[in-house]
């Protein structure tokens, strides 16, 4: 059968194309190795999504293996099986678990004691998420720096809170990215879309009128 990858393992960012090419060349002339099994829960994968995926393409039958652990340790086992094997910082992997729709339940808490982060970074990353979701999206994907996300999006409105252009910014910038994700678009994509029905409102206006 064909698995499909669990949602909570989800959390985690693609592996880049040239270690996926590696890992599919190892694969074939060395096999699957044993102690790196495929890990299955409910028949979707929690653990080895790459390795089983590259074992598909080398032609090599990947080792599958059962999750047999409680529902509620599931979350615990995919940080504790992953973390170590991807390139996020800390905080870059409290962004992946904010990220999470299913991890929605977790706590400031819950969040800081599985990345290994403080509650005050928690609470910038959720800030970050707030403001700009594609740069959050950047930093929980491992794209761009969780410092260099926060210090581009979050340090400078910051500096300038007092000043009211910024805090108006601020409130339409949060709008707007509300009703983008409530029609399931990019803010980029929204604002173009909103910026054409103006300009064809105005020529229909002006036809009008001549």
């Amino acid at each position: 059968m064909k698995y499909q990858r669990h949602p909570q393992s989800e959390i985690y960012p693609r592996m880049d194309e040239s270690e996926y090419r590696a890992l599919v060349e190892s694969i074939r002339d060395q096999g699957f190795h044993a102690d790196k099994p495929v890990v299955v829960y409910e028949e979707q994968i929690i653990d080895g999504w790459h390795r089983y995926n590259a074992a598909l393409e080398a032609k090599v039958e990947p080792l599958i293996r059962q999750w047999e652990g409680k529902p509620d340790g599931l979350v615990p086992y995919v940080i504790a099986s992953n973390s170590t094997r991807r390139h996020l910082s800390k905080a870059a992997l409290a962004q992946s678990l904010i990220r999470a729709d299913t991890l929605r339940s977790m706590t400031t808490e819950e969040i800081a004691k599985a990345a290994g982060v403080s509650r005050a970074t928690v609470a910038e990353q959720h800030r970050l998420r707030e403001l700009d979701p594609e740069t959050a999206d950047a930093v929980a994907e491992g794209r761009e720096p969780a410092e260099a996300g926060k210090r581009r999006v979050l340090k400078q409105p910051e500096q300038k809170s007092g000043n009211l252009f910024v805090q108006l910014s601020q409130r339409l910038t949060k709008a707007v990215t509300a009703h983008a994700a409530e029609r399931g678009i990019t803010r980029k994509t929204y604002v173009n879309e909103a910026i054409e029905a103006r300009v064809k409102e105005d020529a229909e206006k002006q036809q009008a009128a001549a």
